[in-house]
């Protein structure tokens, strides 16, 4: 019954060039993956799968094919009076900060939306980004969240450091160093020549106050990364955990990598 405290916010505005033709008109959350899916159908399943009620959705440009497959979110089970799934556009920017509707990255966007963040009644914030594929249900995250007492919970695969310079495979590669209980000591941003197996799905579980505090002292700095600007530099004193994801992740960072997703 506690997972119904959970409400999830899909970061659905990737900018990944790597991508190239494939998301000049859609975004990577938009994008087909297997025939009849697109994918952001597998975050919003492992969503409802653990429970999970309100789904908001940050989009940015390009998000009319995925309003369009979205449309009510009743085959999610998401079309409902209270709570259900939300699509939230970027329309509010232009007139606040006097950028022309592009994002700075997941901060700025968050910050763009804190009044609906506000506004959800439940205390924690599933948040994840729209690139990773992989089937689960977030009820173990959940646990280890409340048992440790976390302030961030982190899911993560492990998988060799194949990445070669240039390849393009390593776009938004986050490598985790854990301790024997799980807690996060160390985090690499995009490096080259990682020491750790360990590497970040994408999708972080936070109290909801802690959330707004932290974004809002992210962009009072004029920093906008979350991995980079604000998990990095708080890692002495937030209480940040890794749990392990065991099946199959899929990271649509580049043509190769769709083509071997899709196969």
């Amino acid at each position: 019954a506690m997972k119904t405290d959970i409400f999830g916010l899909i970061y659905a505005s990737e900018e990944n060039y790597n991508l190239r033709d494939l998301v000049l008109h859609r975004s990577v959350a938009a994008l087909p993956v297997g025939g009849r899916y697109r994918a952001i159908d597998f975050l919003l399943s492992n969503m409802v799968n653990t429970g999970i009620r309100r789904v908001g959705i940050i989009t940015q440009k390009n998000y009319n094919s995925l309003m369009d497959h979205l449309g009510s979110g009743k085959e999610w089970d998401l079309a409902r009076k209270n709570d259900g799934l939300y699509i939230l556009p970027p329309f509010d920017l232009v007139a606040n900060s006097g950028n022309s509707g592009i994002y700075r990255d997941i901060c700025d966007a968050l910050n763009s939306k804190l009044d609906y963040i506000r506004s959800a009644p439940q205390q924690y914030c599933l948040l994840s980004g729209s690139y990773t594929i992989y089937s689960t249900s977030y009820d173990r995250m959940f646990e280890e969240h409340i048992a440790k007492g976390a302030d961030v919970t982190m899911l993560y695969s492990t998988r060799p450091n194949i990445a070669k310079q240039g390849d393009e495979s390593h776009f938004k590669d986050v490598r985790l160093y854990t301790d024997d209980d799980g807690r996060v000591r160390d985090i690499e941003f995009d490096s080259e020549y990682s020491q750790t197996e360990k590497l970040g799905m994408d999708v972080y579980l936070i109290n909801k106050t802690l959330l707004e505090q932290l974004v809002s002292s992210a962009v009072a700095h004029r920093t906008y990364n979350f991995v980079a600007d604000v998990l990095i530099p708080n890692l002495k004193h937030l209480k940040v955990y890794g749990v392990p994801h065991e099946g199959y992740v899929g990271r649509l960072t580049s043509l190769n990598s769709y083509y071997d997703i899709n196969m």
